[in-house]
């Protein structure tokens, strides 16, 4: 699906935006917005976000004072709307949106363009896009004639079964042979896979299922991880995801969860990882009363950042469709939280090792879970910048490192790194949904990060300058060079220069890390 924004009037009259991979669009006055328009008085400083995903683009307004027209209609607004002014119905604040719609804000006229083609979200059989939603409608369910017939018949028939031909991977040879004749995953709880005995669930989140189990060939204990894509699957999605997977599977430290093998069965892919025998960080710290000293935190966060440092300097090799080799330098994780960090019990300690590099959020990008629909966000935004959000595509080091400083900052705080999120959660259950993408960039424009001393009085102050540092947040630029070079000074350029500022910090407040 290829989405194109066209400014027709106002300011910014010719400017043109294209998408063709899932990303966000933040349009405002706020410098980095990627479209920011700061001498109109009609405008906001966060006026809307748009979402693209692989099939549909949604707007949502953000609070801003006057809202957004989409042809006639406003959503949202805090200011009454003027007589004569059609307000949308119960209140909504955007809607998914239409080729041909046109969206005026203050003095601005823009025009959106939505061709290609989308999977059948039964099928699979590509059709081309129409105009497919009604007025103050949000159903995104995209289906041939065929399927409608059937829906509207004797109820929808599943043909997901035809849509996958066997698993498609790259095995190792130990397992080459198991994966080729796996069979599909079966409705009971535990699902079996052929080549592997699973024991039981222990862990998993919206989009993604957790279990220990044991490789029969092998006899050693793994974890194995299962995805199912939220909309029908695109091939091309698929092998953008397997490129991004491949890439952290070269990933190989101490500090890093090993992922061992991935592949693709029917409608579900799964990803064998290496077993932690211990418990992840979300669950030590609430072991321990909800925070941590500083003296059992100090060796944790840096054992943590050698296995991130590593990943933002590790050098990769891979053949690309062409043939042609092309190295990448440097993996960033995007998806930084205390779950992702799991603790290895050994004799004098625990081992932090950093796990799911990225692969929910690659899954995501990839265009196989639908961003625009709430509840379906991947990663958890409590640990984000801002950039997380207005960078959604040009992510890098530095984002990898607030959001690790966030976690720090939890574990000697207890509380988290910003106001806003328990508010949000609170009324997203009020109402009875999960909150989206443009629920969260509000919470994130609305709240600066909180100087962790204003948590934690008795911090020795070069810790505590190391992790302010690491969580600073500035308007950015719109060119994503400039973007991530601005970050670079303004935090710290990577992992390995946090680990090392930190780690000073330490022997100056005589913490024994």
């Amino acid at each position: 699906m290829q989405v194109e924004l066209k400014v027709t009037a106002g300011p910014a009259s010719g400017r043109i935006f294209k998408f063709e991979k899932p990303d966000c669009f933040l349009f405002g006055r706020t410098k980095d917005a990627r479209l920011s328009l700061p001498d109109d008085p009609y405008i906001s400083r966060q006026h809307f976000l748009m979402e693209i995903s692989s099939c549909s683009c949604r707007i949502t307004d953000l609070g801003s004072k006057n809202g957004v027209f989409i042809n006639g209609i406003r959503y949202g607004g805090r200011k009454p709307p003027e007589p004569g002014v059609k307000q949308a119905m119960d209140g909504r604040m955007g809607k998914i949106l239409n080729d041909g719609d046109i969206i005026i804000v203050g003095n601005t006229i823009m025009e959106i363009s939505i061709q290609g083609k989308v999977p059948c979200a039964v099928c699979g059989t590509e059709i081309s896009i129409p105009a497919l939603y009604e007025e103050d409608k949000d159903d995104v369910s995209h289906r041939c004639d065929p399927c409608k017939e059937r829906e509207s018949g004797e109820g929808l028939e599943s043909l997901s079964e035809s849509l996958f031909d066997g698993v498609n991977s790259k095995p190792l040879e130990l397992l080459s042979e198991i994966l080729s004749s796996a069979a599909p995953f079966s409705d009971s709880d535990t699902p079996q896979l052929s080549g592997y005995h699973l024991e039981k669930e222990i862990g998993g989140g919206n989009m993604s299922r957790v279990y220990v189990g044991t490789c029969q060939l092998s006899g050693v204990t793994v974890a194995v991880k299962t995805m199912a894509p939220q909309i029908s699957v695109d091939e091309e999605a698929v092998r953008l995801f397997q490129r991004e997977i491949e890439i952290t599977r070269r990933l190989n430290h101490k500090n890093i969860v090993e992922l061992i093998e991935y592949g693709r069965i029917k409608d579900l892919f799964f990803f064998v990882v290496e077993y932690v025998d211990g418990m992840d960080l979300d669950g030590f710290i609430k072991s321990r009363g909800g925070k941590l000293s500083m003296e059992e935190a100090a060796p944790i966060m840096l054992g943590a950042l050698e296995g991130l440092a590593y990943a933002h300097r590790a050098k990769i090799r891979m053949k690309t469709p062409d043939g042609s080799v092309k190295t990448c330098i440097g993996v960033v994780h995007r998806d930084i939280k205390p779950n992702n960090i799991l603790l290895a019990k050994e004799q004098d300690g625990w081992i932090p090792k950093v796990s799911d590099f990225g692969i929910s959020k690659s899954f995501e990008s990839a265009g196989l879970s639908d961003m625009t629909q709430p509840g379906m966000v991947a990663g958890t935004p409590v640990y984000w910048p801002r950039e997380h959000i207005t960078y959604y595509r040009y992510l890098n080091p530095a984002t990898d490192v607030f959001s690790m400083a966030a976690v720090f900052y939890e574990m000697l705080t207890g509380r988290m790194v910003r106001e806003g999120f328990d508010t949000l959660y609170m009324k997203s259950k009020k109402q009875g949904r999960p909150p989206g993408m443009s629920d969260f960039m509000r919470v994130l424009a609305e709240n600066p990060t909180i100087p962790i001393r204003e948590r934690l009085a008795d911090i020795p102050g070069p810790v505590a300058n190391v992790i302010d540092r690491a969580l600073k947040e500035v308007d950015l630029p719109p060119d994503k060079h400039v973007m991530r070079d601005t970050l670079a000074n303004v935090r710290y350029p990577n992992a390995d220069v946090f680990r090392r500022e930190l780690s000073k910090a330490f022997k100056k407040a005589g913490i024994p890390a």
